[in-house]
């Protein structure tokens, strides 16, 4: 962990070597010399390149690019089985959920449910002037794909989080991807998580393989109009590659969050909060802005201590770092122009800070809200924008599930009384046909 002074020179560089720390263009341009990635490609190659020839081969080959990519890079042979786990399969392992889990994932999913069915509830009205009827049409899109890492652990939420509020959109079909295990294994918690969220098919694909079968098609795996869900390097790469093959949610870099914290705040807890971030690794970082000196110290003192009797979170704080500010109100401005996935205001009256936030993805006030709790059950969506999005970019929402339709209806007064204007501007423009389409409907109107 760095200890950072903002206003040296030195600390005036480190914070923009932060601000510029974005999703990774110069990890999809590194090259790999990884033994699978050699023996799958046989040259070393970039993650951009590597991510161009798999989709090529997903796109020519089908299920057989697939099938190679399982058994090379994945390292497991789905042999006469397939990518789809059967039925049967997916009720097995979900009985072998232990109770008190499957009780904490059904809390979860409600919370999580309830929070977007009270999106659906906003009211959308259309407009009427004289002759004039406008409104719009909201469907849900029709078949949506989700994607789940593999790794370290098994990333149960991510289900919940990405599913549910496409469930809640109505959602006609939704698909999975997710990398298995050596045996084609999937853990029985993340399945049971995609039952509770009307996840209709489980796929033991990873990686851009997974993302290319979802967005082009093949035999085994039909093509979704809208890839979501968080994953690698090469999991980005993919999803950039086949934007307007398919929707996607965003390119999402790695994961972060801002603390600002005074005097009130709990220096064990702030040590617990960032060592947690950087458990979600690939770049993953924790930054605390504080007046504080002796916060500072305390929150050092206590990271070590953390780190003595738990040696494997040691790795976890490594990118995070504690820039001493000048009072708070330097800390919110800070604040604004990272604009963190998450911020937590460890603070007195913290919602009374509130307003001097313009960006974040997630806002989590108070030093007794823990962030970890956004990550699980409190019920906002936890797929957040990074990488400076949240200036523009929101949490994933029910409304990211549903495609807009414009309906307009005139009549023939509303082509009369509103028909010249639009002629003038299509004249201004030079668009003749334009200018006759809306002449024809004003000249027919007179005569009815």
């Amino acid at each position: 962990m760095r200890l950072v002074n903002l206003h040296t020179p030195t600390g005036q560089r480190i914070w923009r070597q932060y601000l510029e720390r974005r999703t990774g263009d110069s990890d999809a341009t590194r090259l790999r010399r990884d033994p699978l990635t050699l023996k799958f490609f046989r040259r070393p190659v970039t993650a951009c390149q590597a991510v161009t020839e798999i989709l090529k081969q997903v796109r020519r080959q089908g299920d057989a690019a697939l099938l190679k990519y399982a058994r090379v890079m994945e390292g497991w042979n789905p042999g006469s089985g397939g990518l789809r786990i059967p039925e049967i399969q997916r009720q097995a392992a979900v009985r072998r959920v232990p109770p008190q889990l499957r009780r904490a994932l059904q809390t979860a999913a409600k919370h999580i449910r309830d929070f977007h069915h009270a999106q659906r509830i906003i009211k959308r009205t259309g407009q009427r002037r004289r002759g004039v009827s406008l409104r719009e049409r909201r469907r849900p899109l029709d078949r949506i794909g989700i994607y789940v890492p593999g790794g370290r652990a098994p990333l149960i939420s991510t289900v919940l989080m990405n599913a549910l509020p496409a469930q809640v959109a109505g959602v006609r079909e939704i698909v999975m991807a997710t990398p298995p295990g050596k045996h084609g294994e999937v853990p029985p918690a993340v399945l049971y998580a995609a039952e509770l969220a009307g996840v209709q098919d489980v796929f033991r694909i990873g990686g851009a393989a997974a993302i290319g079968a979802m967005a082009l098609g093949t035999a085994s795996i039909k093509k979704v109009h809208k890839i979501v869900g968080p994953g690698s390097v090469f999991v980005v790469e993919a999803k950039r590659q086949v934007v307007g093959e398919v929707g996607i949610d965003s390119l999402a870099g790695p994961s972060e969050i801002l603390i600002i914290a005074d005097k009130s705040a709990n220096p064990r807890n702030l040590a617990w909060d960032l060592l947690a971030q950087g458990e979600h690794g690939s770049g993953a970082v924790g930054i605390l802005l504080t007046p504080e000196e002796k916060l500072i110290a305390a929150v050092i003192r206590e990271t070590r201590a953390i780190a003595r009797q738990s040696p494997e979170l040691k790795p976890a704080g490594q990118e995070n770092a504690i820039f001493k500010v000048r009072h708070l109100e330097e800390a919110m401005a800070l604040n604004n122009a990272y604009a963190p996935e998450h911020l937590s205001l460890q603070v007195r009256n913290a919602g009374t800070w509130l307003n001097r936030i313009q960006s974040a993805g997630a806002v989590f006030l108070g030093s007794i809200t823990a962030q970890a709790m956004g990550d699980y059950i409190a019920g906002p969506n936890h797929v957040l924008p990074t990488g400076r999005t949240a200036n523009w970019a929101s949490p994933l929402s029910v409304a990211d599930f549903e495609h807009c339709t414009s309906v307009v209806q005139y009549t023939s007064e509303g082509m009369r009384r509103e028909g010249p204007a639009a002629m003038a501007i299509a004249a201004a423009e030079g668009l003749t046909a334009h200018v006759e389409s809306i002449r024809q409907r004003m000249a027919a109107s007179k005569k009815v």
